[in-house]
């Protein structure tokens, strides 16, 4: 197992996947590192790399992030490990694959005490830590928030009130932590801003709403004006042109690409490729791109990297910067959603992404060449079976070394907290036997999708004909009485929606 998990991850981390052919090698050699350049992460929820213009979009309208990619280098090929928020950022934060963090779901889990971040590492180099999230998701008491002398999470929550209190406008975020930087006492700081946009419900603000036609870009163009203004603070305070700055996103979005609105049940390129771009100190290799195969457990040693730390013993990422780190052509990214399992009672997912080949572990397994199929059509699992052995054989060793940790009861607040976000419902009360193939379920997952977008646009009716749609035919499917439970608390139908909680919790652990 330790040599299977130096093939993957010791010569590059996942900012990037798989590939089971080529053997050549790529290094990026950097200026020497310095041990106290400020160091700011952007992180723009839900944002999928093919949908900014810096990786070859058309339609949108990003100029923010478009100039910042002129002073930055661009990762072509950068993978999530998971596509939910809360074990997504956990990866980011500690160098550390899902099942080794052991966050493995927004839901039921907490990152380990004993897990060191990103921000425990750099507070005890000296360094002022300060952090701004706009969403619930990321609330302190997850784990998140470790080492950060600041953690600015306060937003209302009210399972009174609509989805908008339990997010808040990434502008509200930008503001916070620019007054936590004014109140700081040095250039050796650390400070992290997480933006919800563009994730669902999609309401982008004017002029943003107008100018595009799609509401997912109108929501990117939102975000891209909101970290214009904080890269222009930080060139008011002379901090940019000598930081390490680096944009991303945790996971994509699927847009109905493989019949999932969302994110969370699938693992297709759309939903985990994300972007990765790095301004380094005084602009090395700006305007340069680089294809090697990378992921989001590379942004702690790289980080260290450029502060001339090594990152602890454990860490599955890489330096992507470092001249001794090598990336294999053949590096595999490892990816994985527990989340069909835990909510819906389907079979979980895992795959491995490479420069050419994306693995994805199911019970119908699927093989692409994501290169040449972007879109991920044509499966070539039974074309390809030599790659398809291995890339199988290798996860299936993984999930042997790394078993499965149910989630841990959690407070039914945050459970309702969380639902009105989105992650509606946990799984039935049973998982035995063989599961369904998450592909086989898409007529569900659609209902599910159309019934939330109706409870987030407060057609509260619709939301609760959609849940007796779907509870008619699949009773088992938690979101249907969640859809009619909020529908019906919404229309203040209190003695309803009690009843169909009752269902709902009946079904469930």
């Amino acid at each position: 197992m330790a040599a299977l998990q130096s093939r993957i991850f010791r010569a590059a981390a996942p900012v990037v996947w798989l590939c089971v052919l080529a053997c050549r090698r790529e290094a990026v050699a950097v200026a020497a590192p310095s041990p106290d350049i400020p160091v700011f992460i952007i992180s723009i929820d839900t944002l999928r790399s093919d949908h900014l213009p810096a990786y070859g979009y058309v339609h949108g309208s990003t100029p923010a992030i478009d100039r910042f990619r002129k002073d930055a280098l661009l990762f072509r090929k950068a993978f999530s490990n998971v596509p939910l928020t809360l074990p997504s950022h956990c990866s980011m934060m500690t160098g550390l694959l899902p099942y080794t963090h052991g966050v493995r779901d927004n839901l039921g889990y907490a990152l380990p005490v004993e897990r060191r971040t990103l921000a425990t590492l750099l507070k005890e180099k000296g360094y002022e830590t300060g952090a701004a999230v706009s969403s619930f998701v990321l609330r302190s008491d997850s784990g998140i928030s470790r080492g950060f002398d600041t953690w600015d999470d306060l937003m209302t929550v009210s399972t009174l009130e609509s989805i908008s209190s339990w997010q808040r406008d990434g502008d509200v975020s930008r503001q916070v932590l620019e007054r936590w930087l004014a109140s700081t006492h040095s250039h050796k700081v650390f400070g992290f801003l997480h933006l919800y946009e563009p994730h669902k419900p999609y309401r982008p603000p004017q002029p943003f709403a107008s100018k595009l036609q799609n509401p997912y870009d109108g929501e990117i163009a939102y975000a891209d004006s909101i970290v214009g203004l904080f890269l222009d603070s930080l060139r008011s305070k002379g901090l940019y042109d000598g930081a390490l700055i680096i944009i991303l996103s945790d996971h994509g979005e699927g847009l109905g690409d493989h019949g999932e609105s969302e994110h969370g049940v699938f693992l297709y390129r759309e939903s985990i490729q994300i972007p990765l771009i790095v301004k380094l100190p005084r602009q090395a290799r700006a305007g340069q791109e680089d294809s090697a195969v990378s992921s989001i457990v590379d942004i702690l040693p790289t980080v260290l990297g450029r502060l001339g730390l090594s990152a602890p013993p454990g860490v599955e990422g890489i330096d992507l910067f470092s001249e001794a780190a090598t990336r294999p052509a053949d590096r595999m990214v490892y990816s994985e959603t527990y989340y069909p399992r835990l909510h819906y009672g389907w079979h979980e997912l895992m795959s491995l992404a490479g420069a050419e080949f994306h693995f994805i572990e199911a019970p119908r397994a699927e093989l692409y060449d994501y290169v040449a199929d972007r879109e991920e059509r044509r499966n070539l699992a039974q074309e390809q079976r030599r790659i398809l052995a291995s890339a199988r054989t290798q996860i299936q060793a993984i999930a042997a070394a790394h078993p499965f940790e149910s989630p841990k009861i959690t407070d039914p607040e945050v459970v309702a907290k969380l639902s009105a976000l989105g992650y509606l419902g946990s799984g039935p009360a049973t998982l035995s036997g063989a599961l369904p193939d998450p592909k086989d379920k898409l007529d569900l997952l659609e209902l599910r999708g159309t019934g939330t977008g109706y409870l987030q646009s407060a057609q509260y009716e619709k939301a609760i004909e959609i849940g007796k749609k779907i509870v008619a035919s699949n009773p088992d499917f938690l979101p249907g009485w969640g859809l009619m439970s909020s529908g019906y608390e919404k229309l203040g139908r209190r003695e309803l929606a009690l009843d169909a909680l009752e269902e709902q919790m009946r079904r469930s652990p």
